[in-house]
């Protein structure tokens, strides 16, 4: 029991090492923010996105819980472990660079593609060991149809995903620089008027 718990908790400390790599950009604004107070600061929204840095993310979140999925959880007794962390990799690991690139739909409809290739290819593998007794041949082709279709679906997916990254944050870039650039600006108005801030739209 308390195997399982250490288990989960290392997973979960993963997955959270994980998800606050996302969060740097917002946090290297707040600190250049801090060193100067006086001077407009930009919403971190409007601030562009590398597009190199968006395919670290991906590769990172994709590649690392493999890596320690396997090398980690390595024992029987942490399947389950690892199965969650593999899940984590395979499917939400290449849409993070869309997260970190501000195309969300995009990350969610890769997310969605990839869950449903992976469970095509689980009803696959259920079909498979319910028919090992039967000796089906129906069933065994159906089976291999699962596996095929949904390891292509995902398969497909992860490299669309993974090649199309670069171009689709540059495109996120220009849609904001185009759009406009909201920024706010700490004022004083003396001492009756005491400290506020005065938000400008640029056009």
């Amino acid at each position: 029991m308390k195997s399982r718990i250490s288990d989960h908790f290392c997973a979960a400390s993963i997955y959270f090492v994980l998800f606050s790599t996302l969060l740097l950009p917002t946090a290297q604004v707040s600190a250049q923010s801090t060193d100067a107070p006086a001077s407009p600061v930009q919403l971190d929204i409007d601030n562009p996105r590398s597009p190199d840095w968006a395919v670290f993310h991906s590769a990172t979140h994709t590649l690392l819980p493999l890596v320690i999925g396997y090398t980690a959880f390595s024992e029987n007794s942490q399947e389950n472990t690892r199965l969650a962390i593999y899940a984590y990799s395979l499917i939400i690991g290449p849409s993070t660079g869309y997260f970190y690139g501000r195309d969300t739909g995009r990350a969610f409809a890769g997310i969605m593609a990839r869950t449903i290739g992976f469970g095509t290819i689980a009803v696959g593998s259920a079909v498979f060991i319910d028919n090992l007794y039967e000796g089906n041949r129906a069933k065994g082709l159906l089976a291999i149809g699962l596996w095929l279709g949904g390891g292509g679906l995902a398969l497909y997916s992860i490299i669309s995903d993974m090649n199309g990254l670069k171009r689709v944050v540059r495109e996120r870039n220009a849609f904001y620089a185009n759009r406009g650039n909201l920024s706010m600006t700490p004022i004083y108005a003396g001492k009756k008027g005491g400290y506020g801030v005065a938000l400008r739209l640029t056009l």
